[in-house]
C-alpha cells in the first residue's frame, strides 16, 4: 500500500495558504488527518513543507495558464493582455501564496534555477511577444517579458498592502499601462 501523506499534507497546506497566511503545523496535520510527527518525517521543516507546496501550486498554474487563453482565438496583439489578466486572476485568487512566491521570486541576489516559475512565466510572455515585436531582438524582446512578468508582481505586492490586489478594474487598467509602457519602449 502506498503512503499518500506526503500528498496530503502538500493539499492540506495548499488549501490553507489559500485561506489565511498564518497556520501551523497543528492547522496542516489536522486538515490532512495526520499526526504531527508526519511534517517532520517527510519534509524537514513546516518551511520547506510551505515551500514545495507553493512551488506545486505555481507548477500547476503554469501548467494551465496557456489553456486559459490559447483557445480564445483572439489576435495575437490581443494575447499578452489576456495572458497577464489571466495571471493576475491567478494571483488574487491565491493571496498568500501569491505573496510568499513573490517575495522569494524578487529577493535582490538570488540565484534563478531553470525550474523558477518566475522564469517560466517570462518564457511564457516572451513567447507571446514574439509574433508582435518582430523588428525587435532577443534581447529586447526578454526584457519586455521581464519588465511585464515583475511589473505585475511588484504591483501585486503593493496592492496587498493597499488591498486593491482583488479589483479587477484595477488590474485591467495597470495591464494597459504596462503594456503601453513596454509597446513604447520600441524595438
Amino acid at each position: 500500500m502506498r503512503d499518500n501523506t506526503p500528498q496530503k499534507l502538500l493539499q492540506a497546506t495548499i488549501a490553507l495558504l489559500q485561506e489565511r497566511p498564518d497556520f501551523s503545523v497543528r492547522d496542516i496535520t489536522a486538515r490532512a488527518g495526520v499526526g504531527t510527527g508526519a511534517v517532520n518525517y517527510h519534509y524537514r521543516t513546516r518551511d520547506d513543507l510551505v515551500q514545495q507546496a507553493v512551488q506545486a501550486e505555481l507548477e500547476r498554474f503554469l501548467a494551465e495558464w496557456p489553456e486559459r487563453w490559447g483557445g480564445l482565438g483572439e489576435s495575437p496583439a490581443g494575447r499578452p493582455r489576456t495572458a497577464l489578466l489571466t495571471f493576475t486572476d491567478f494571483l488574487t485568487q491565491s493571496p498568500h501564496l501569491a505573496v510568499i512566491w513573490l517575495q522569494q521570486s524578487l529577493q535582490p541576489g538570488r540565484a534563478r534555477r531553470d525550474d523558477d516559475p518566475m522564469l517560466q512565466l517570462e518564457a511564457l510572455l516572451l513567447h507571446l511577444l514574439r509574433p508582435l515585436c518582430a523588428a525587435a531582438t532577443e534581447d529586447v524582446l526578454r526584457m519586455r517579458a521581464w519588465l511585464l512578468a515583475n511589473g505585475i508582481a511588484v504591483q501585486f505586492l503593493r496592492g496587498v498592502r493597499r488591498e486593491w490586489y482583488d479589483r479587477s478594474a484595477e488590474w485591467s487598467r495597470f495591464v494597459d499601462q504596462l503594456l503601453a509602457a513596454v509597446e513604447a519602449t520600441g524595438s
